[in-house]
């Protein structure tokens, strides 16, 4: 349903057009993840969810994958108007990867 969507989330990913909220940059820092597991993820990833955000009219996404280190994890991000991915929020998504 949302594979053209996640194809060109994953070409932006490749070319690090990727920009990181400050709460998904606290939210990343605060579960050990770095800016290259987003991108894993982005790349290893499937959209399991689309929400819509009344407050700005507007699209965003859940996208579920791995982190380098091959967590799992999840990034809520949403397509630009220059069809860059906005980093909303990430969150690990195993209790146990905890270390």
């Amino acid at each position: 349903m949302f594979q053209s969507l996640l194809a060109e989330m994953q070409a932006a990913a490749r070319v690090k057009r990727i920009y990181l909220s400050e709460h998904a940059r606290d939210e990343l820092d605060d579960d050990g993840f770095v800016f290259q597991d987003v991108i894993q993820c982005l790349l290893t990833g499937e959209i399991v969810e689309e929400q819509y955000d009344l407050k700005r009219a507007e699209n965003k996404y859940v996208v579920y994958g791995d982190t380098v280190a091959g967590a799992e994890m999840a990034v809520v991000v949403k397509l630009t108007d220059c069809r860059n991915v906005f980093v909303i929020t990430g969150y690990r998504l195993r209790i146990t990867d905890y270390e």
